[in-house]
């Protein structure tokens, strides 16, 4: 089983991530950003998502829960170029 290459954890990179289902829950989570250094907002986020995505070594899909669900649409949100403050002042949908 491959755990590293050239130092990094292959497990952890995922390509082509895409929301595929979301639970009934919403929850407001207490985010921050390294791109807003010192600032936090409470953003709605959904409590539980299943994300499909690809890795090295071919397809997945994964049901995340919680401070992983919040974190992946979090970053989701980073690629879609939409910020906690798009969020906050809900200038994104």
């Amino acid at each position: 089983k491959l755990k590293k290459y050239f130092g990094f954890p292959w497990a952890r990179v995922i390509m082509n991530p895409k929301i595929v289902e979301t639970g009934k829950t919403v929850i407001i989570s207490k985010e921050g950003c390294f791109s807003y250094q010192k600032k936090t907002r409470n953003i709605k986020r959904w409590e539980q998502i299943t994300l499909k995505f690809w890795t090295f070594f071919g397809p997945r899909k994964k049901r995340l829960y919680l401070y992983r669900a919040c974190m992946v649409q979090h970053e989701l949100d980073h690629l879609d170029n939409i910020s906690i403050h798009d969020r906050y002042f809900k200038r994104a949908n």
